[in-house]
C-alpha cells in the first residue's frame, strides 16, 4: 500500500482514511468472506464465484497481501496450485465483517429491499440453491474438471 498517498506530514494519517485505502475495493470484503467460509480461495474458483475479471481480481489480491491481511500459499504440484489464506492480522477482520453484514441485513429488511441470491452462503444462512451451487464450484479445479 503506497500509505503516502493518505499521509499528511503535519497532522499525520487519518485512521478512516488508513481503513478506507487498506479495505477499499469491490471485491475485497467478497474476498475475506471465502477465506473465513473455507479457510483458503483460490483464484479461478474466486473468478468463477464473483464473476470478476482477472485482473481486478489480481489487483484487489495483491493489495490484499501487500497490506499484510492475506498472504499466498504455492504448492510444488503439478498442475500448479496456489491458495489465498488469512494472516493473523486478517482473521481479526472476521468478525468486523460479520457485523457490517447483519448491519446492512437488518437495515435492508427495514427498508424492506430484497437481498440478492447467494447472499446468505458465507454467513451460515445459505438456500439450499446456495449450498448446491457451492458444492458444485468448489467441487471444479482449477481447470473447470473434478478433483479427484
Amino acid at each position: 500500500m503506497k500509505k503516502e498517498n493518505i499521509l499528511d506530514i503535519d497532522t499525520g494519517i487519518r485512521p478512516y482514511d488508513f481503513y478506507a485505502k487498506v479495505m477499499g475495493g469491490k471485491w475485497k470484503p467478497y474476498i475475506i468472506r471465502g477465506i473465513s467460509h473455507k479457510g483458503y480461495i483460490r483464484f479461478n474458483e474466486a473468478m468463477r464465484i464473483l464473476n470478476v475479471s482477472a485482473k481486478v481480481l489480481q489487483q484487489q489480491l495483491r493489495e490484499l497481501e501487500d497490506d499484510g491481511i492475506i498472504e499466498r500459499v504455492v504448492y510444488s504440484v503439478v498442475p500448479p496450485r496456489v491458495d489465498y489464506v488469512f494472516t493473523d492480522l486478517g482473521k481479526k477482520l472476521v468478525p468486523i465483517y460479520d457485523l457490517i453484514f447483519e448491519w446492512a441485513l437488518e437495515r435492508m429488511e427495514e427498508l424492506n429491499l430484497p437481498v440478492a441470491p447467494f447472499s446468505y452462503s458465507f454467513h451460515g444462512k445459505a438456500t439450499q440453491e446456495d449450498l448446491a451451487y457451492l458444492e458444485k464450484v468448489y467441487a471444479d479445479g482449477e481447470d473447470g474438471k473434478k478433483e479427484s
